[in-house]
Parts: structure tokens; C-alpha cells; sequence
């Protein structure tokens, strides 16, 4: 009878282990490679995103995003080589002004998703690089509530892409530790113009929040960038949402974890 009540032990050691290794990992509630394999340049509607160019908030979601209203600018998935490049695709904002040294704002997000994020412990992350040897202004957006908030935090890019095939062949990893702390965030208002042809949308940053968001519960997420100087390309990949389990529940798979043991160990004794 002993034997068999330290086999039983003995497996539900191994089972609390085996259960503790895969809960202490970042369960990925979002994940997005941004992945083209069409063989040309698409439009982020391939990825279920929307992208907006300018304060009057351009729509230029589709494969037609270059247009007369956004004087060569653009928000594409190239279908060059990712970071890590696994696969071809990847988010791009390119300044194409022709009008000279002209910095010019884009976003792009994707909307509908139920991301139950825990403030101090869910981390978001990103790769990403420039085409010039200046850091871009890139800022992270959520949509919590309905509303939208971008951080008042921006993400430097040190890594540079000279590449003249357009692969995305170097990167820094962005990081953001979320929080709903007020100081974090800024309101953000994004309504797209209402058709291609007129330009009466609106894409700004507002004021610091005086209140914490309402909810940790993300139903959108995307980035802010403005970047400088025509021709100039900022490129984003590999975007991550990480649920960390918080110390708390740690703490409880190994205090599971040591009554176990001592339990085996009094069974020897």
C-alpha cells in the first residue's frame, strides 16, 4: 500500500511540476506577425487592421494606400522579409512627402478583441527599426472602453535598415509594461474621414488623463507614429500581448509544489 501511495505522490509531483513550468510562462493573448505571402505590397486589411494617415485621419486600410488625399504617404505590408524572418510582412509608415523636410503622423490598430490584461504585470512587445539614422516618435495605442489612449511614453528605434531590398533585416524589441495608472496615458481621437475623396476626419493626441482607464480589459490595440523627414520608413513587427502570471499565483504553485514534497519525504520517513 505504500508503494502505491508513493507512486500516487510521486506523479502528482511530476503533474504539479509539468503544471507549474507551463503556468509560469507569458500565455500570448495576441499575437501578430503581420504576414504577406501574396507576392506584392498589400494593404494592413490583409493583417485585420485599419491605418490612418494625417490629423484629418486618412483611411488607408485598403491596397490602395496611396492617394491623392495623403500627397505619397503611405501605411503598407510589404512583402519583404519580416523580423524574425520567418515569414514575408510587416508593418510599414513611410513619409513619402515630396514638399521636403515634412514629419507626417500615422496609426494603424485592429478593433473587437477582449484582451484581459493585468495592470503591473502584462507586458507588450514589438520589433522594430528606421530606414534613416534618427529615432522615430512611435507611441503604443489601446482601446479601453470605447475610447481611445496612447502612451506618453514614446520607443526609440536604435536599429538602423539601409537595406535597399526593403527587408526588415535588423530590429530593437519594444517593450511596454502595461498599466492603467492615469500618468501613463494621454487621450487619443481617431475618426476616419468619411470617403476617399474628402478629407474630414480627426487624428490627434489629447491631454494627459487626470483618471486611471476604466477597465484593464483592451478591446483594441495599435501604434502612433510621426515620422520625420520624406522617404524615411519605420517598421514594426512581430507584435506580442503577454499575460505574466502575477506573484500571487506563483507563490501558490510552489507552495503546492513543497507540500507535495513533504509529503513524499514523511512517506520515506
Amino acid at each position: 500500500m505504500n508503494t502505491t501511495l508513493n507512486r500516487t505522490l510521486k506523479g502528482l509531483a511530476i503533474a504539479v511540476v509539468c503544471w507549474m513550468t507551463t503556468s509560469a510562462q507569458a500565455q500570448v493573448l495576441y499575437s501578430q506577425s503581420f504576414t504577406n505571402a501574396t507576392g506584392a505590397t498589400s494593404g494592413v486589411s490583409m493583417a485585420g487592421w485599419n491605418a490612418y494617415i494625417g490629423a484629418n485621419a486618412v483611411n488607408v486600410t485598403g491596397p490602395g494606400s496611396i492617394t491623392a488625399l495623403t500627397a505619397g504617404n503611405s501605411v503598407t505590408m510589404p512583402n519583404k522579409t519580416g523580423n524574425p524572418n520567418t515569414s514575408n510582412g510587416f508593418l510599414q509608415f513611410y513619409n513619402g512627402e515630396n514638399t521636403g523636410l515634412v514629419s507626417q503622423s500615422f496609426s494603424a490598430v485592429v478593433t473587437g478583441l477582449n484582451l484581459n490584461l493585468t495592470s503591473g504585470t502584462s507586458m507588450i512587445t514589438w520589433k522594430m527599426n528606421t530606414s534613416l539614422a534618427t529615432s522615430q516618435e512611435l507611441r503604443l495605442l489601446v482601446q479601453v472602453g470605447g475610447s481611445w489612449y496612447v502612451t506618453n511614453s514614446t520607443f526609440a528605434q536604435t536599429a538602423l535598415s539601409q537595406s535597399t531590398a526593403g527587408n526588415f533585416d535588423v530590429a530593437d524589441t519594444g517593450s511596454f509594461l502595461f498599466s492603467t495608472a492615469a500618468s501613463t496615458w494621454s487621450a487619443f481621437t481617431l475618426i476616419s474621414n468619411s470617403s476617399s475623396s474628402v478629407a474630414d476626419g480627426t487624428m490627434a493626441i489629447g491631454a494627459t488623463q487626470t483618471l486611471d482607464l476604466s477597465s484593464s480589459t483592451i478591446t483594441g490595440i495599435g501604434f502612433y507614429a510621426a515620422v520625420s523627414t520624406r522617404y524615411n520608413i519605420l517598421r514594426i513587427d512581430s507584435l506580442e500581448v503577454n499575460a505574466v502570471p502575477e506573484p500571487s499565483s506563483l507563490m501558490l504553485l510552489l507552495g503546492a509544489s513543497g507540500m507535495l514534497g513533504m509529503g513524499l519525504r514523511c512517506r520515506r520517513v
